[in-house]
């Protein structure tokens, strides 16, 4: 009897024991980590906090010209506090994991063009200021010219230089795995959110979006309002306008992720 009880106890425990996910790096070492289903219906806007510059597409198989956009956040108003998506809690890739290092693509590709576009700036007109290059210049971004003499450009034609943002973001999961609102963080838009991106002001009635990548979930990229949409349209896909056709489609996905995960573990088997 007292054997049984212990044993009883023993799988209680297992039972309440969290199931421990592998890191996105671990992950990847072992099969293709994709961004979820859900994660790819996320419209994110670069300007503006979270509660206002996310917005849900009904289903990312929609021609987003044509698409229902949910809000991500539901304001409080009156009648209590506001509530997020439930899309929020949503797994972010495929399979779950615990942490994520993202790599903001758009902020290296700024630098860089910032250098290039200057770096032959010596005449007094475009006001280069040069200063010494950092004792520890190993996260530095900066041309072969700048080791070579010893100093680094750090302003030139009335523009600050761009601070190397080499250091990548690390998301943690605040759960068991890595949600769609870990990844959706306001320390990200704001480090996207400087003044000037590629020496153009940002827009502040439209900005720019912010992306994932479908195969590289931690690679994260800027584009326009048009490269948005033309990544998402297909001019084979049919434009679902009927809310029982949007039903059906919806219908369908558990058996499409079914056969999605079945060859992909085929592939990697």
């Amino acid at each position: 009897m007292a054997e049984a009880h212990h044993q009883g106890a023993e799988n209680a425990a297992k039972k309440r024991t969290p199931v421990q996910f592998p890191s996105y790096e671990e992950q990847r070492q072992k099969t293709h980590v994709l961004l979820t289903e859900e994660a790819r219906r996320i419209r994110w806007r670069l300007n503006g906090p979270l509660s206002t510059a996310v917005s849900v597409m009904e289903h990312w198989q929609i021609d987003p010209d044509n698409a229902v956009f949910e809000p991500y956040y539901t304001g409080d108003g009156e009648t209590g506090p506001g509530t997020w998506h439930h899309l929020a809690q949503s797994p972010y890739t495929t399979p779950k994991i615990s942490s994520i290092t993202v790599a903001v693509e758009a902020l290296d590709e700024w630098i860089n063009h910032w250098l290039e576009r200057h770096e032959e700036h010596y005449f007094e007109r475009t006001k280069p200021r040069f200063g010494p290059l950092p004792e520890d210049d190993s996260k530095t971004v900066g041309t072969t010219e700048e080791r070579e003499e010893g100093r680094y450009r750090e302003a030139c034609c009335g523009t600050e230089r761009p601070a190397s943002k080499t250091a990548d973001l690390v998301v943690k999961a605040t759960g068991h795995f890595i949600t769609i609102h870990d990844v959706l963080r306001a320390d990200i838009v704001a480090a996207l959110s400087e003044d000037q991106y590629r020496d153009i002001p940002v827009p502040a009635e439209d900005g720019l979006f912010v992306g994932p990548m479908y195969s590289n979930p931690h690679m994260l990229y800027l584009s326009d309002e048009e490269e948005w949409l033309g990544r998402r349209r297909n001019p084979g896909r049919r434009v679902v306008h009927d809310a029982a056709t949007q039903a059906r489609l919806q219908s369908y996905e558990p058996k499409l992720r079914a056969h999605r995960e079945q060859t992909l573990k085929y592939l990697t088997e």
